[in-house]
């Protein structure tokens, strides 16, 4: 993909900003998925992948705790490092 010099530059100065950020809160859409992405200066918070739009801004909305926010009715899954799902004896 060939991308502009001038939107590369604008894409640059953005990361670079963002890079000093005293918070970032990013929804990410890649693969048919939604990423919600909350990092600090000293770290970050697990990703949260959704399968649609509402439920990435629904939880966007909770971290920046904006209200009223409709209850949320599924649960969360967070993991830090990874698993290894041969030794995980069927369990997900």
């Amino acid at each position: 993909m060939i991308v502009d010099d001038e939107v590369e530059f604008i894409r640059s100065e953005n990361l670079s900003r963002i890079a000093k950020a005293h918070r970032t809160l990013m929804v990410v859409e890649i693969d048919g998925c939604f990423e919600v992405h909350d990092h600090t200066p000293t770290g970050v918070s697990p990703v949260s992948v959704y399968q649609s739009k509402q439920k990435a801004a629904a939880r966007l909305l909770q971290l920046l705790k904006i209200g009223p926010v409709a209850p949320q009715t599924w649960p969360e899954v967070a993991c830090i490092g990874k698993i290894d799902t041969d030794d995980a004896e069927g369990q997900p």
